[in-house]
């Protein structure tokens, strides 16, 4: 592992950003039936976002942590969170590579941390 750079200790699936709910709205989803399987993507699609902004987004263990709490997570991130739950659930399979564009990936770009060593070190 390189030094200076965050690696997620993987999401809680008690805790996730973006209520279940939310995600079938967005997925126009009507039944339970998938709800376990929409949370197992969603904590992929929060460990995918954790690991490009260099940074939890919900607070367990880092300080730079985006949230102390869902409501307080950016609707950008929270936006990211449900496109990428929604590749997930559309494309179950994998895909030829550039079949599909992720144009929303973007919408993290306001909230990553380039190198984590000059944020922790401002105190210093």
């Amino acid at each position: 592992m390189m030094p200076g750079f965050f690696v997620s200790s993987g999401a809680n699936m008690a805790d996730l950003p973006v209520d279940i709910s939310d995600l079938k709205k967005h997925l126009n989803i009507d039944t339970a039936d998938d709800d376990a399987l929409l949370e197992e993507y969603e904590a992929a699609a929060v460990e995918m976002a954790e690991h490009f902004m260099n940074r939890e987004i919900l607070k367990r263990n880092d300080q730079q942590a985006l949230a102390e709490s869902a409501g307080a997570v950016p609707a950008a991130v929270k936006q990211y969170i449900r496109c990428q739950v929604g590749d997930f659930y559309k494309q179950r399979e994998i895909t030829a590579v550039g079949q599909f564009a992720t144009f929303y990936r973007h919408l993290l770009d306001p909230y990553c941390l380039k190198y984590r060593s000059d944020w922790e070190n401002e105190d210093a």
